[in-house]
């Protein structure tokens, strides 16, 4: 997405006799060159702070640490005609029982 625009009231009449919100969403469109991120997350225990009593089920206990690590590429497959964007994520966390 290149730019994401809502609206809640107030609007032009652009947008017709629209009641509520607009939401406006312009793609991007495709480029003739490589792209790509890598990115990461990272939660140490020390970052977590201590519970005694658990005030309901599914929080983190004591201990606790995760780790969000990512990347993705896009590019051009044929020269002003074809694009490909892949994106993969892994979560690595302890399982809380």
């Amino acid at each position: 997405m290149q730019e994401v625009e809502v609206k809640t009231g107030a609007y032009g009449a652009e947008y017709g006799r629209s009641t509520g919100g607009i939401f406006n969403v312009i793609t991007k469109s495709g480029t003739n060159e490589f792209h790509g991120d890598v990115f990461g997350y990272f939660s140490t225990k020390g970052l977590v702070r201590a519970v005694k009593h658990l005030p309901f089920t599914g929080s983190a206990a004591d201990g606790y640490s995760e780790a969000d690590l990512g990347v993705d590429v896009g590019g051009p497959i044929i020269k002003d005609k074809l694009w490909f964007f892949g994106h993969s994520i892994r979560r690595i966390a302890p399982t809380i029982t």
